[in-house]
């Protein structure tokens, strides 16, 4: 199992209400986004394997998520995404610090 890697933030995180019931997206692309009025929409995609009728494995590209947000809520999507990114790029056993 790999290391678990901690993070600090300037401000406590808040409690968050029905967190054990929210999804968890795994997606593999990004293909399409674009702007709506005043919101950013991003489409999420994955690669799904299955086998056909006739026994034979085939892939397919399906969409799994349509997130819609505002240009504040993107932003702070984008802090976060980027956080991430530092705390991957910190060598295994490091502590990153994400503000």
């Amino acid at each position: 199992m790999p290391a678990v890697r901690y993070t600090t933030r300037s401000q406590p995180v808040p409690k968050l209400e029905g967190s054990e019931h929210a999804p968890v997206l795994v997606f593999d692309e990004v293909p399409v986004f674009g702007l709506v009025g005043s919101f950013g929409r991003i489409t999420l995609t994955a690669y799904v394997h299955d086998i056909d009728e006739g026994g034979q494995p085939f892939s397919r590209h399906v969409a799994v998520a349509h997130l819609r947000a505002s240009s504040e809520a993107l932003q702070a999507l984008s802090k976060a995404v980027d956080g991430l990114a530092l705390l991957l790029s910190k060598t295994e056993g490091s502590v990153a610090q994400v503000n």
